[in-house]
């Protein structure tokens, strides 16, 4: 983690008492968790945002993400200015990560089923084929951007490839069709 951080103990905005910094991420900031002093200390999450976020667009989106209110997504809090950043505060939430849980050998999630007389799939084997699905570190964005637009170069050729296909298939059906219908105009009437 990084030298400069505040130190724990630390009360931010006047109510939350740092605690332990959990995640560090230069686009993200610094997750910590913290405790709420005028809420019995509470467990809060506090997100001190990286030097130079822009705090219009900051607010904006904690707007927004402050009116969803569902039993399984953390409530945002407010955004507060302290230690010459933003911060964002939200619930704490108790669990495991999902690296934590493709880690797990054998484990079963909650409410996992099976087939009668088989056995639960581990959570390993459930959440794999959302793993695959997720797209991999930020640190080769470059490679996956090439990768994006080769695989719509390609896909563009595709089309045009099938497009101008078709497109000649037709072509030859309306010739056919007009080389009929001369022969039947050609033909003379008895």
């Amino acid at each position: 983690m990084d030298a400069s951080l505040p130190a724990p103990g630390r009360l931010i905005g006047g109510r939350y008492r740092l605690e332990r910094a959990v995640a560090e991420s230069p686009h993200q900031g610094v997750l910590w968790l913290a405790s709420d002093t005028l809420a019995a200390e509470a467990p809060v999450a506090l997100r001190q945002l990286p030097a130079g976020s822009d705090a219009e667009a900051v607010r904006a989106l904690a707007g927004r993400l402050q009116g969803v209110l569902h039993p399984q997504v953390p409530r945002f809090g407010a955004v507060i200015e302290a230690e010459g950043r933003l911060w964002l505060v939200r619930d704490w939430q108790v669990g495991r990560t999902f690296a934590q849980l493709l880690e797990a050998p054998g484990e079963v999630l909650p409410g996992a089923a099976a087939e009668p007389g088989t056995s639960a799939p581990s959570a390993a084997d459930t959440l794999q084929p959302v793993a695959a699905l997720l797209p991999p570190p930020l640190l080769d964005m470059e490679q996956r951007i090439d990768q994006l637009f080769a695989g719509l170069n390609a896909d563009a050729l595709r089309f045009q490839e099938a497009y101008y296909s078709e497109r000649r298939y037709l072509d030859s059906l309306d010739q056919r069709r007009c080389a009929a219908y001369e022969e039947i105009v050609a033909v003379p009437a008895a």
